[in-house]
C-alpha cells in the first residue's frame, strides 16, 4: 500500500470531510512527507469538519497547534478542527440504554451575553446627545430658508 492509500483509510475511520477527495488527500500526503523529510511546516491545513484550508502563517501558531497534538503531524491532520467549526456546535454526549450504539447530540453554544463599560454607554449617550443636536440645528436652518 502506498502512504495515500493508508492515509485515505485513516481519514475515513476519522470521518474527515475530505475522505474521498483525492486531490486534498495528496496534498495533505505532500504537506507530512515534506515536514518529515525536509522539516518544513504547512503554511495551512484542512479541517476535519468543514473540508476548508485554515491559514497558519506564522511558525508559532503551528507550534502552538502541533503540541495539542503532541507533536504528530498525522493526527494533526486528521483532527484539527478550525475556530469556526469548534464554534459552530459543540458535541453533547447523551447516555443509552444499547451498549453498541452511540449517539452523539449537537447542541447550539449559549450566546454569549455582553455588558457595556462606562465608557461605552457615556459614549452612546454622547452620541444620541450629538445626534439630537444635530437635527434640532437643521431644523432651525430649515426655518430660517422658509421664513
Amino acid at each position: 500500500m502506498n502512504q495515500e492509500t493508508v492515509f485515505t483509510e485513516l481519514l475515513i475511520n476519522t470521518n474527515h470531510a475530505l475522505a474521498n477527495d483525492e486531490a486534498a488527500i495528496k496534498d495533505m500526503v505532500r504537506m507530512i512527507s515534506n515536514y518529515v523529510e525536509k522539516g518544513k511546516r504547512p503554511f495551512y491545513m484542512y479541517c476535519s469538519a468543514t473540508g476548508l484550508k485554515v491559514g497558519m502563517s506564522q511558525t508559532p501558531v503551528f507550534q502552538k497547534r502541533i503540541e495539542k497534538f503532541n507533536g504528530d503531524l498525522v493526527q494533526m491532520f486528521l483532527h484539527y478542527k478550525s475556530r469556526g467549526a469548534r464554534k459552530e456546535s459543540v458535541a453533547v454526549e447523551v447516555p443509552v440504554a444499547k451498549e453498541d450504539a452511540e449517539v452523539v447530540v449537537f447542541v447550539e453554544p449559549e450566546a454569549e451575553v455582553v455588558v457595556p463599560t462606562e465608557n461605552e454607554v457615556e459614549a452612546a449617550k454622547r452620541e444620541e446627545r450629538n445626534r439630537r443636536r444635530r437635527e434640532q440645528r437643521a431644523a432651525k436652518k430649515q426655518e430660517l430658508i422658509a421664513a
